[in-house]
């Protein structure tokens, strides 16, 4: 009985993989502490920042209601006078900080703070990031979103996130595949604790890095290590979402066409900002050619205190703008340029190196979209459009899910960010409506079509189509053999009649040997006219299965440095099926992965 006991717990452990569980909560659990406390140090250096110094252009801080806890860090009394000079001089020494920071202490493709680079390091350098990252990452982007850049949190904490798995893989020694996994963790709970919002957080970081495909194995350790982020930033900041809204109630059928409008919207718009964002971008970089790179920023920082002057509103991540807009402050023509102000704000703070994501502004901008065309359509028709406010945190979701190809992501994000699940049927069609159109364009430069084109799973998609193809489905079946009676002569003889380098050697229907080109090639005329097949051929027979796959019938070929294998019955080795070589491999290999690309090609 005891017996039977511990063979069934033994049975059953190997069944739920435990020993995998165990160590992945252990990992998950790990990163996602010290990533929480990364969220924390970044919200007070940020905080303190903007109430210490950037105060004095008169613009204050406003504490979101997801961190009504966060503590008074003023510790200097400065006048709060709206002032345009100081404002832009602020904004300027802002950016030469950071141009000061990234370039003493990063190198030039570690510059940016966008999830470009946390993509590119995933599917090029092994989900590996250099150990100074999350914390000179942690200090460029404190100053840039301190000094009011307009830029979000996502960007640098997917980086410290990262970076922060990355030094945890390199301490425990974890393989390349597990590497992989603890980065998406990392990126989790980066994402998740910075947002509150640990199951967006988790399908995010499992999303973000394809266009049209998924990580899932860093799923479970990614919502994990988000949890725990998000527990780590609540208890300091309290719990509660991001954002205050009211409680509205699900859309009728008769908003939903008027809904499918905004995710038209969106989808257009979002393809000029993508491209808006590239050409600054572009600007800024041929800029470099004429003054060295710690000014980039400066000069970004001037001109954003520019735009800052009659429009404050676009400095920061624009988290206080999406309340604001949430409560319903901005008349429409306000909306329309804040639109088209936040987007230009955004793309010279990231496009001339400040430190900072594309998440926050480009909500922003979904909201501000959503706002104004709630406003107009209710205008249109007051009797059916319920709430105009709605379609301000559905504008929030449908702009950055098309743009960023994270769709469920963002709906699931949004949802948790502001407590509307109620809009959940409304969040899906503007989705799906803008993803639609903008699926080809991304904010994320480094963003892959799918796993496949992945240095990351390169090797890892070449086995399993081998894996998964049988010997006996591909092996030649009619079998040109030879008799050990047979004159050696004759091998060369059926080699230049069959163009065939090797055959198996059969007596009586049972497998003897095999003889090949090497055997014979070098033995001299005079005497392989007195020698027979027995005489040259190979009697330690290396075979195959016809139930084996191609990945082991490979491995075989390439240990024992041969060309073809004979296929014999398992359970009956000298009965001879089938033949199978090396080129029977690449040919099934070949038309294989025909077939993949011609499926992702639809």
């Amino acid at each position: 009985m005891t017996l039977n006991l511990n063979h069934d717990i033994k049975h059953l452990t190997e069944e739920l993989n435990i020993s995998y569980v165990k160590k992945w909560i252990f990992y998950s659990f790990l990163i996602g502490i010290i990533v929480g406390v990364f969220c924390v140090i970044f919200i007070l250096s940020v905080t303190f920042i903007w109430d210490n110094v950037f105060i004095a252009s008169g613009i204050k801080f406003q504490k979101l209601p997801g961190f009504s806890n966060l503590p008074n860090l003023k510790i200097v009394n400065i006048p709060e006078k709206r002032n345009p000079f100081v404002l832009v001089l602020l904004t300027t020494i802002g950016g030469l900080l950071t141009g000061l920071v990234v370039s003493k202490f990063l190198r030039k493709e570690e510059y940016s703070a966008e999830s470009s680079v946390t993509i590119h390091a995933y599917h090029n350098l092994g989900a590996r990031l250099r150990d100074r990252i999350p914390f000179f990452r942690l200090v460029a982007a404190s100053l840039t979103l301190g000094f009011g850049g307009s830029a979000g949190r996502e960007g640098p904490m997917t980086q410290i996130g990262a970076g922060i798995a990355s030094i945890i893989s390199r301490l425990f020694s974890l393989k390349e595949k597990e590497r992989r996994i603890a980065y998406i963790a990392g990126v989790a709970a980066g994402v998740g604790g910075i947002f509150k919002a640990p199951l967006g957080g988790a399908l995010f970081a499992v999303a973000f890095l394809y266009h049209h495909d998924y990580e899932v194995e860093g799923l479970v350790p990614g919502i994990i290590a988000a949890i725990v982020s998000y527990c780590v930033v609540c208890s300091v900041f309290g719990p509660g979402p991001l954002f205050e809204t009211q409680a509205f109630g699900s859309p009728t059928l008769e908003e939903l066409p008027f809904y499918a409008i905004l995710g038209l919207i969106c989808g257009i718009l979002g393809i000029i900002y993508v491209k808006f964002i590239s050409i600054i971008k572009n600007f800024f970089v041929k800029l470099e050619k004429f003054v060295p790179y710690y000014l980039i920023p400066a000069i970004g920082g001037f001109l954003l205190g520019v735009i800052a002057i009659p429009f404050p509103q676009v400095l920061g991540g624009g988290y206080e703008l999406l309340q604001d807009i949430i409560n319903d402050e901005f008349a429409m023509e306000m909306l329309l340029i804040l639109i088209f102000a936040k987007m230009l704000a955004t793309a010279i703070t990231i496009g001339s190196g400040g430190n900072g994501g594309l998440f926050a502004p480009s909500l922003a901008i979904g909201a501000l979209i959503g706002g104004i065309t709630g406003k107009f359509l209710k205008l249109l028709a007051p009797e059916i459009i319920k709430s105009s406010g709605a379609f301000t945190i559905v504008g929030m979701a449908g702009f950055f899910a098309g743009i960023a190809n994270v769709p469920v992501a963002t709906m699931i994000m949004i949802a948790e960010m502001t407590n509307s699940y109620s809009l959940v049927v409304p969040l899906m069609l503007v989705e799906a409506i803008a993803y639609s159109i903008t699926m080809n364009y991304s904010l994320y430069e480094t963003q892959l079509p799918s796993r496949a084109e992945s240095p990351a799973h390169i090797h890892e998609l070449r086995i399993p189509i081998l894996e998964k193809i049988k010997v006996g489905n591909i092996m030649t079946k009619d079998i040109i053999t030879l008799s050990p009676s047979d004159p050696a002569l004759k091998v060369m003889e059926m080699i230049e009649k069959h163009k065939h380098l090797g055959y198996p050697v059969t007596e009586n229907g049972k497998l003897v040997g095999i003889v090949t080109i090497t055997d014979v090639e070098d033995i001299p005329d005079e005497d392989i006219e007195k020698l027979k097949v027995k005489d040259v051929m190979s009697k330690d027979i290396v075979v195959t299965y016809p139930d084996e796959t191609l990945y082991d019938c490979l491995h075989k070929l390439v240990k024992h440095d041969i060309s073809r294998l004979p296929v014999v019955k398992r359970e009956e080795r000298e009965k001879l099926l089938g033949l199978i070589t090396k080129t029977d491999i690449l040919i099934a290999y070949a038309r294989e992965e025909d077939k993949l690309r011609r499926y992702k090609r639809g």
